[in-house]
């Protein structure tokens, strides 16, 4: 038993990882951190599902359910490794939790982390068309003509 919360995006990298660095974050993100009963102190849980893209240039959930204390992680690993490696993260992820009112966006800018409560606001994309609606009904009465 849990809550499960689901992440959409991905967090660009400044620079793409090494084939070193991929495999330490990596192998943090696969990591349990801690005993049966308690989590080490010094990091916010258990497990860190953060993890590298396989194309080295993204930080992005790897999928895990029950992933608590995002925030947390997202601000210890840029501490523990993207600061001492000279990378910046930025980007945005959208959540999702069970409750339908839980949901909100991440934003990193330069490696400082907000995030933003409630409904986000999508851009809609606007479609435009050359046509008028009598000009596709006439080219539909012309292609059933021919046929």
């Amino acid at each position: 038993m849990g809550y499960t919360t689901d992440f959409y995006g991905k967090f660009k990298l400044s620079r793409k990882l090494s084939d070193e660095e991929f495999k330490i974050l990596t192998e943090f993100s696969e990591e349990r951190h801690g005993g049966n009963i308690q989590h080490d102190s010094e990091y916010p849980g258990f497990w860190c599902d953060w993890a590298p893209t396989d194309d080295h240039k993204h930080l992005a959930w790897n999928g895990s359910e029950k992933f608590y204390n995002y925030i947390e992680w997202l601000e210890l690993i840029i501490d523990k490794f993207f600061e001492p490696w000279s990378i910046l993260l930025n980007g945005n992820v959208r959540w999702t939790g069970e409750d339908k009112k839980d949901k909100g966006v991440i934003s990193i800018n330069d490696s400082i982390v907000t995030m933003k409560t409630g409904p986000v606001k999508r851009k809609k994309k606007q479609l435009s068309c050359e046509s008028t609606k009598s000009d596709l009904i006439a080219k539909c009465v012309n292609e059933t003509e021919t046929t």
